[in-house]
């Protein structure tokens, strides 16, 4: 699943209904695999660490070197560091991509990291994280989902 978020492309900051489809997925396997929601967090938080949520504060502006910027998630591309767009675009794919996980539910099948995990994640993003444009990029990523009822789409952006 998180290969799709590396692979997608870059110029489309929305799944449109593949973020669904690909919670449907990950809660079907990890329910039959209840240790694979482990490692699939684990992924999560390995390529974008606002799926944790945390945030690696640099000392002063000496300490914003490659090393730290590596650190807090930007990929390299021919050698260079990606530009803040690029990373931003991740962020958003990555945080969405969990937010359709922890949003999608199928009836008769236990969610091992459901809409309660949303709610503490959330609460945890909003009292730790400082204001900066990834964490406000994220966190809208994470609030404009889609509500799946039966056949009726509805797109909710709480932050308008």
């Amino acid at each position: 699943m998180i290969s799709i978020v590396k692979s997608r492309n870059p110029t489309d900051k929305t799944f449109g209904k593949l973020a669904f489809a690909c919670g449907y997925v990950m809660l079907l396997v990890t329910n039959q695999v209840p240790d694979a929601m482990d490692y699939l967090l684990a992924e999560f938080n390995k390529v974008c660490m606002y799926t944790v949520p945390k945030h690696l504060h640099a000392l002063n502006a000496q300490a914003r070197n490659t090393d730290y910027f590596r650190l807090i998630g930007y990929q390299e591309e021919d050698g260079k560091l990606q530009s803040t767009e690029k990373y931003l675009v991740n962020v958003v794919a990555y945080v969405k991509l969990y937010a359709a996980m922890v949003q999608t539910e199928i009836k008769g099948v236990r969610h091992p990291h459901g809409l309660a995990e949303g709610w503490k994640w959330l609460a945890m993003f909003l009292n730790t994280l400082p204001a900066i444009p990834a964490t406000a990029f994220a966190l809208h990523a994470f609030l404009k989902v889609e509500i799946r009822i039966g056949a009726l789409c509805l797109t909710i952006c709480v932050c308008s």
